[in-house]
């Protein structure tokens, strides 16, 4: 699989779900590939230059986040089923009902939703592993409660991609804020720092740094305000305690881990970086 395969697939499943009135938003590591690409090809003020990034690193699956108004839709989450069918994706053994595979070029899909919203839960059968609403379907979205302000502070971001039909497409997606990366980026490290089968989180450590040296300014205000807003959330606080003990010192364990990674580079900036983060969450 190609990154090109990765993202014509993305955009034919963006095209199919807009055709149907459906609103999704891109995370994982496909969101902030396309977001530093598109940050190279017309460059703005950001936190740490752009010739201090890590190489752009792709991803081998799309993650699709739900938002909660067309996860509490029967009508919407059986169109979203119609999408996967209609593309022939299949069901990875395990994860049936929200994680798909395209045989054709190995893209995987998972289907995922933020928190799970105390006003809807009566809409929804759901518990940690799966949400879905009531009523005859075969589609969960497995829920992400670390990603806080899922909904909120949108950033929409354009690609150049070629469609099924071989011809050009340029579709604004829309990705999470900076908080809700770092809510889910800097979790997913600490939950695998010591799985060696995912890699001991080498592949999130550059991601965090990633996000930080990407921020506008106004994003780093804003994402320090949000910190500040849930700072007595569970959520944030395993967030800052991760930061404290992996990230704040050229000793932690997740700098080590980001300096063992392949897209390490000397130019990247670990003082900078380290600051910056420290006072986003408030250390």
């Amino acid at each position: 699989m190609s990154d090109l395969d990765l993202i014509n697939t993305f955009v034919d499943l963006h095209e199919k779900f807009s055709g149907r009135g459906l609103s999704i938003i891109l995370g994982g590591g496909l969101g902030l590939y396309l977001k530093q690409l598109s940050l190279l090809e017309k460059p703005v003020r950001t936190l740490i230059d752009a010739s201090e990034w890590p190489q752009p690193r792709s991803t081998s699956d799309i993650d699709v986040f739900l938002p909660l108004e067309v996860l509490i839709s029967l009508d919407d989450m059986k169109a979203v089923r119609s999408v996967i069918d209609e593309m022939h994706f299949e069901p990875i053994e395990g994860s049936e009902f929200w994680r798909f595979n395209l045989p054709a070029n190995e893209v995987k899909i998972d289907l995922l939703t933020g928190p799970i919203n105390e006003n809807v839960k009566n809409q929804l059968k759901s518990d940690s592993r799966r949400a879905r609403p009531k009523g005859n379907l075969e589609l969960h979205a497995h829920p992400v409660p670390e990603a806080l302000d899922l909904s909120e502070d949108l950033e929409p971001v354009t690609l150049i991609a070629q469609a099924a039909d071989k011809q050009m497409r340029t579709p604004t997606v829309k990705i999470p804020s900076p908080f809700t990366y770092l809510m889910m980026k800097v979790t997913a490290f600490g939950d695998q720092v010591e799985n060696e089968d995912k890699n001991l989180g080498r592949h999130h450590a550059p991601d965090v740094y990633r996000i930080v040296a990407m921020m506008s300014e106004p994003q780093f205000t804003q994402t320090k305000s949000q910190f500040k807003q849930h700072y007595s959330s569970p959520y944030v606080e395993r967030v800052r305690s991760l930061v404290k003990d992996s990230f704040a010192r050229e000793d932690g364990i997740g700098i080590l881990r980001m300096r063992e990674h392949a897209f390490w580079n000397d130019n990247i900036r670990l003082p900078d970086f380290m600051g910056a983060l420290r006072e986003i969450v408030g250390e």
